[in-house]
């Protein structure tokens, strides 16, 4: 048996293109006096921290879903369509405009690629979890399965489903992204 290789036009023509990455940061400052740290009767300065930390992570995590690009990340919901750029991602129609089943389920699970399938997972808004756990087949059965262990998440179609409260709450409102699968 033969095996056939070759190098692609890229290699072969020297026709490598450029691709940007730009890094965008977020920051938080806190300005408070030593007087404010040596009064206070508890530890302000955890508080201050913990505080901080809460709105950096909520800040991120909009970002990370919704983000437009300009001061801050590019957002996955934001990302065009995989057949238009480098970045894209599939995006996976429900069969009817308004109503997510079963079909539109496996759908989007056979859109992911291959290599990324072994660590993929769901995430939804809590909304959307909700609407997602009580689809039942013909048969009356559920496709979500609780998880009675702790931490080890619930599935859906045998794989992890959590939540992102940046994805659209109604999954099943018009072109809603409200089901996102990946790693």
């Amino acid at each position: 048996e033969k095996s056939m290789s070759d190098f692609t036009s890229q290699t072969k023509n020297n026709t490598f293109s450029k691709l940007n990455i730009l890094v965008e940061n977020l920051h938080a400052i806190a300005i408070f006096s030593d007087d404010l740290i040596n009064d206070s009767a508890f530890d302000i300065v955890g508080e201050i921290l913990t505080s901080i930390s809460e709105d950096y992570a909520l800040a991120l995590g909009t970002s990370f879903w919704t983000g437009n690009g300009v001061g801050e990340l590019s957002g996955i919901l934001n990302a065009p369509d995989a057949t238009d750029s480098f970045s894209g991602i599939e995006r996976v129609a429900t069969a009817a405009s308004t109503t997510v089943t079963f079909d539109d389920i496996y759908s989007l699970i056979g859109a992911l690629k291959l290599p990324y399938e072994p660590r993929a997972q769901f995430k939804s808004n809590r909304l959307g979890i909700t609407a997602i756990r009580k689809l039942k087949d013909s048969q009356n059965r559920y496709l979500w399965q609780p998880s009675n262990i702790v931490g080890v998440p619930a599935t859906l179609a045998g794989f992890p489903i959590s939540q992102a409260p940046e994805l659209a709450t109604d999954i099943e409102a018009a072109n809603a992204e409200g089901l996102v699968f990946g790693d």
